[in-house]
């Protein structure tokens, strides 16, 4: 483990142009660093710039690869960033668990009967699984290739989000949204029959310790998306019964697969 790890970062001072020319300028960065594709082995995959705003106001911009981090840790970071804020002085806090030992933690839990009735699950069942959805391509041939990121928001308001638990009462609000997912997914598919990964976090299994670990702990379970003429509940259904079963056989993740 390293023992520092110096972070560089590139400051641009937009404190003298319009308000107006500063948010052209701003949104053109984050334009440019959502669409970052770095290479592992040569390059930092870590970036962070500073956008200063004028009358003591910074924007800071902050890339990482997800090849080295997950969501949670990415919570993680800008809750210290904002513990730090109110208070530069403060001594950063212990983590229980290093990403080192989280990765050795996970390696040792190869040598288990767990681990060897979730790896024959595993391999019995991906040469079972469907391919992926073949949605429709805005492009093909030469220049498809290039990934272009694009941000659509949207939101339900707490009314609308009560009576969508309410109506996945006899399941997950999770497996709710996953099946309404799968079913958008669906009427863009040329396969209506089709396999997606659903994104799972393996910190629980250190009881706990890697909580506060940043660093890529999550992996994913394969899941096979099913035409069919059954009901949005019945659908749901279904995919919550799958689910429960993938979680059984967690031990052996994809990823590992994946890196074979």
């Amino acid at each position: 483990v390293m023992e520092h790890y110096d972070v560089r970062i590139d400051e641009e001072d937009l404190s003298s142009l319009p308000q107006e020319e500063q948010q052209r300028r701003v949104e053109e960065i984050r334009r440019e660093m959502s669409g970052m594709a770095r290479d592992c082995f040569r390059e930092s995959l870590v970036t962070v710039r500073v956008s200063l705003l004028g009358g003591e106001r910074a924007l800071i911009h902050f890339y990482s690869d997800g090849l080295i981090i997950d969501g949670w840790s990415l919570e993680l970071l800008m809750r210290d960033m904002e513990y730090f804020y109110e208070a530069i002085a403060r001594d950063m806090p212990d983590a229980p668990l290093l990403f080192r030992n989280y990765v050795e933690f996970m390696e040792s839990r190869r040598h288990t009967a767990e681990y060897r009735k979730s790896e024959a699950f595993w391999l019995k069942k991906i040469p079972e699984l469907p391919e992926a959805p073949a949605l429709p391509m805005k492009q093909t041939g030469k220049g498809a290739e290039t990934i272009e990121v694009c941000k659509h928001t949207g939101t339900l308001s707490k009314d609308e989000w009560n009576r969508f638990e309410a109506a996945c009462r006899k399941f997950t609000s999770f497996t709710g949204l996953l099946t309404a997912f799968g079913e958008v997914v669906g009427a863009w598919s040329k396969k209506k029959d089709f396999c997606i990964n659903v994104p799972t976090f393996n910190r629980m299994a250190a009881g706990g310790m890697a909580d506060n670990t940043v660093g890529e702990c999550a992996s994913f379970f394969l899941f096979a998306m099913e035409h069919s003429r059954s009901s949005f509940i019945e659908k749901a259904e279904r995919n919550r019964r799958e689910l429960a079963l993938l979680m059984e056989h967690d031990s052996y993740t994809c990823r590992e697969r994946s890196h074979r």
